[in-house]
């Protein structure tokens, strides 16, 4: 497994031939590796009982460096935040994606075991459980569920990856810094209050800017009431509004990741994009502001309705075609490569549109959220 940085406890684990994990009793079961972790939650129980007895954990400290060294290293974070980043010959940074609890983090390709160039770092104290490299590799190949795992969580990454990229090329300086202090946010325990434990020389190294840049930008954050500086750290004092200058390049696929502290509801309420969830019948059981506005429809008409509602008439039996076949395979993707896709509003007009397709397990069952992107 390499060397361990910062190790302040190993939980030795041993599995029986059923597949059943123990811990010695000298050590406090690990609650945190439970099936809820995203990537660990679609193993097969006995794939995530051989991972789990091999794994061992460790915690990280702010700003120290994750699965370095020369041998090959994968593991997940467990809680906490990192960063996926990429350095320049120069110097500059550019921030790729943020790894939230449950995400996979690894120096090589997870398919092909070739190094990345990508880096990560821990953005709050962490803690990270790795797994024995060989032993998962040999899960791969050898059992299909943990393939099809995998291949879910290498395509959520690179939708995030495309995201970041897109955002990067096409957003202004504006969006890309809300975009980050949003991502980096989370709740002070004492308070309840929005925090992003950054400062402005370490968002414009996420950025690849120059920190007078993001100072000018954050000053006026503030004068619109948007945001508080502290010591270290950034007060969001308005993330609905904040979400608001984003643009189009944060899609729900990142639900997954957003902090429930920020107010999913007034977070997607915030988009200027219609965002609806649909559930496995293909009836519609969320429907944001711009869903509303965009189609003209209230959002009682649409709670509960069948999301052909929303397309041409001509395209619904296609479209519940589609829908069966994501809750077939879930995964973050946009809909349609391909095709020339068109909504349909209340009064029949029609108009084109970018879907992009996201899964999302609820309390109640699997939705996917489905954002629309009016392309005219």
């Amino acid at each position: 497994m390499g060397p361990w940085r910062s190790v302040t406890r190993v939980t030795p684990r041993s599995v029986d031939r059923d597949g059943h994990v123990s811990v010695r009793p000298a050590q406090p079961a690990v609650e945190f590796l439970g099936v809820g972790d995203p990537f660990l939650s679609r193993l097969p129980d006995q794939a995530r009982a051989i991972l789990l007895a091999e794994a061992a954990t460790y915690e990280a400290s702010r700003g120290e460096a994750l699965v370095v060294g020369p041998e090959a290293r994968v593991g997940i974070v467990d809680d906490g935040l990192a960063r996926a980043y990429l350095t320049a010959g120069d110097g500059r940074q550019l921030t790729v994606r943020y790894v939230r609890a449950g995400r996979l983090i690894a120096n090589v390709s997870s398919l092909a075991g070739e190094r990345t160039p990508v880096r990560f770092e821990a953005v709050a104290r962490s803690r990270i459980t790795e797994f024995n490299v060989g032993t998962l590799f040999r899960l791969i190949r050898t059992d299909a569920a943990v393939g099809v795992a995998m291949l879910t969580e290498v395509s959520q990454q690179l939708d995030d990856a495309y995201v970041t990229l897109a955002a990067t090329a096409f957003g202004s300086m504006r969006e890309r810094i809300a975009r980050h202090l949003l991502d980096r946010a989370g709740v002070e325990a004492a308070s309840g209050t929005h925090l992003a434990p950054v400062t402005q020389r370490q968002l414009a190294e996420a950025i690849g800017t120059a920190r007078e840049v993001v100072a000018r930008a954050m000053r006026d954050f503030r004068t619109e009431g948007l945001i508080k500086t502290r010591s270290g750290a950034v007060e969001i004092l308005d993330a609905a509004r904040l979400a608001t200058l984003v643009g189009t390049w944060r899609t729900a696929s990142r639900l997954d990741e957003a902090h429930d502290a920020l107010g999913v509801d007034a977070f997607l309420d915030a988009s200027p994009n219609p965002i609806v969830a649909i559930d496995e019948r293909g009836n519609i059981s969320y429907a944001n502001q711009s869903a509303e506005a965009t189609f003209g429809w209230s959002r009682q008409d649409l709670l509960g309705a069948s999301i052909a509602r929303l397309v041409p008439s001509r395209v619904a039996d296609r479209l519940a075609g589609d829908v069966a076949a994501f809750f077939s395979e879930p995964m973050a993707r946009p809909m349609g490569v391909g095709l020339d896709l068109t909504a349909c509003r209340k009064d029949g007009t029609e108009f084109p549109v970018r879907i992009s397709l996201a899964p999302f397990d609820s309390p109640g069952g699997r939705l996917v959220f489905a954002t629309m992107v009016n392309v005219a």
